[in-house]
C-alpha cells in the first residue's frame, strides 16, 4: 500500500492504468474530486497496484472505505488488511438484473455481502397540518420530561461523537475530524435532545452531510426521541430551502424504516451494497 501524495499524482495513476489498456473503470463507487482532495490532505489516502487495475483506500480508522478501479473482466485478487476493507457498490433496484454477478464478483474474492442501503427522500410539498401538530406535541411531551431539542455546544463535542459512533453502524459512520465537526457545528449542522444537565439522550447529523445520521442511546429508545429530532430536522430543513431530503438507511434497520416513513419520506430507485473483506487475523 502506497500513499497518494497530491491530487496530480492521483491523476497520473489513473492515467498510467489507462495507457496500459487494462479497460479498467471505477466499479460501484466513483471517486468524486473533492473526496480526493480531502483524503490527500487528511493524509489518509492509498493505492495499491493490481493486475487489473488500481485499488484506492481511504483509512476511515476502522475499516478502509474502497474504491475499485478495475477491469471485470479479471478475478479480484485481494489480500485481508490489518482492517476490514469496505466497499460500496451503488445501484438502480429497478433495474438489478446484473447484481447476481456482482455479488458473485466480490464473494468470491472473499468478501461478504453486509448490508443493501436504501434511498428515502422527503418533499416539503408532502407535509401537511398533521406534521406541525405531531411535532408540538413531541416537544411538549420531551419538555414535560425537562428535556429539549436543541443545537450542542462545543463542550458536548465529544459526548455527541460517543454517542455517534457507539449507536451508528460501523460502515455507515463518515469519518470526521474534530475540526470538521466544529465546523458542522458552528454552521448548525448537528441537533441532539438535551437536559440542563448537558446530558445527550439523542444526535443528528444533518442530512446534508453524505445523508446524514439519527442515533438514540440505548436506555432511552422507545420514547419517540428518535421521531422528535427527525421533525426537528426536517422543519429545520424546510425552513430554509424547498429542496428535497434525502438520506440513506439500512434495510435490515426496520426501527428506522418505519420512523423515517411515518414522517413522510418515499423510498426511491437508488440502493447499495456493501460488501466486506475482513481483517486478516
Amino acid at each position: 500500500m502506497h500513499k497518494v501524495l497530491e491530487y496530480s499524482h492521483y491523476q497520473q495513476l489513473i492515467t498510467a492504468c489507462n495507457e496500459k489498456n487494462m479497460k479498467a473503470k471505477f466499479i460501484g463507487t466513483n471517486l468524486m474530486h473533492e473526496d480526493v482532495e480531502r483524503f490527500i490532505e487528511l493524509e489518509r489516502f492509498y493505492y495499491e497496484d493490481l493486475t487489473n487495475g488500481l485499488i484506492f483506500y481511504f483509512d476511515a480508522d476502522d475499516f478502509y472505505q474502497t474504491f475499485l478501479y478495475i477491469n471485470t473482466e479479471s478475478a479480484l485478487d485481494l489480500k485481508a488488511l490489518d482492517k476490514d476493507i469496505c466497499v460500496y457498490y451503488f445501484y438502480n433496484p429497478k433495474r438489478s438484473d446484473k447484481i447476481d454477478v456482482i455479488d458473485e464478483y466480490f464473494l468470491n474474492a472473499g468478501f461478504k455481502l453486509n448490508n443493501v442501503m436504501k434511498y428515502f427522500s422527503l418533499k416539503k410539498s408532502t407535509l401537511d397540518d398533521s406534521f406541525n401538530q405531531r411535532f408540538q406535541e413531541l416537544k411538549q411531551k420531551l419538555e414535560s420530561d425537562d428535556k429539549y431539542l436543541c443545537k450542542p455546544k462545543e463542550s458536548d463535542l465529544l459526548k455527541f461523537e460517543t454517542l455517534y459512533k457507539k449507536e451508528i453502524n460501523l460502515f455507515e459512520v463518515l469519518f470526521t475530524t474534530k475540526k470538521e465537526r466544529t465546523k458542522q457545528l458552528e454552521e448548525g449542522l448537528l441537533r441532539c435532545i438535551c437536559d440542563n444537565g448537558n446530558n445527550l439522550y439523542a444526535i443528528n447529523v444533518d442530512y446534508s452531510l453524505g445523508g446524514g445520521a439519527l442515533a438514540v442511546g440505548k436506555n432511552y429508545q422507545g420514547n419517540s426521541y428518535g421521531e422528535a429530532l427527525l421533525r426537528y430536522a426536517v422543519d429545520e430543513h424546510f425552513s430554509k430551502t424547498n429542496k428535497k431530503l434525502s438520506t440513506w438507511i439500512a434495510s435490515d434497520n426496520i426501527v428506522s424504516l418505519n420512523l423515517h416513513k411515518k414522517v413522510g419520506f418515499k423510498i426511491a430507485n437508488k440502493a447499495y451494497r456493501r460488501y466486506v473483506l475482513s481483517a486478516e487475523k
